[in-house]
């Protein structure tokens, strides 16, 4: 499972899944935990994405087809995504509601959003909205430690064979 704690509601991630061997196999799941309770969740009849949003600060998730996940705990909420390994799942973070993301899922839906010039929901962040991103997949060896600082990253995941009898999958920033 892959699992993003989100310590602030303000930055952009395109994370493609870029798997072809386990693709058939299994399921990426992403689930997006906010530490706040207060946030209208939207999970769309008609697309496949799910939004949370509060006070004009919106955070998602998008894909061209996939199902959406819901739930809470103590002190937050959490959203998530559900499909098949090998297409692209949008984390949105951005200014308003769910309509930001309803607008684009055309473009999403069609394949077309990345061959947009600099393809975002995004505005830009400063310092004071950190983001922490952990991968955790039980049945999957995980490979790659990145940490990096400001700016607008493209992170892979591929498919790196099999290790251990397990699939072996790379993280890394392209």
């Amino acid at each position: 499972m892959l699992k993003v704690s989100c310590l602030g509601l303000l930055a952009v991630m395109a994370l493609m899944a870029v798997t072809q061997g386990v693709a058939a196999q299994s399921n990426l799941v992403l689930e997006l935990r906010i530490n706040n309770t207060d946030h209208t969740v939207y999970d769309s009849p008609e697309h496949s994405f799910i939004a949370s949003y509060l006070a004009g600060l919106l955070v998602g998730l998008a894909a061209g087809s996939g199902s959406t996940l819901e739930g809470s705990g103590t002190g937050y909420h959490m959203i998530g995504f559900e499909q098949g390994l090998g297409e692209p799942v949008f984390l949105a973070f951005s200014q308003g509601g769910w309509q930001v993301i309803d607008e684009r899922m055309g473009d999403i839906e069609g394949g077309d959003f990345l061959d947009h010039v600099s393809p975002s929901f995004a505005f830009g962040l400063g310092t004071w909205h950190p983001l922490k991103v952990a991968l955790g997949y039980s049945g999957i060896d995980i490979e790659g430690g990145l940490a990096v600082s400001k700016g607008i990253y493209k992170l892979v995941i591929g498919n790196k064979g099999q290790s251990s009898g397990r699939p072996l999958v790379e993280v890394r920033n392209i």
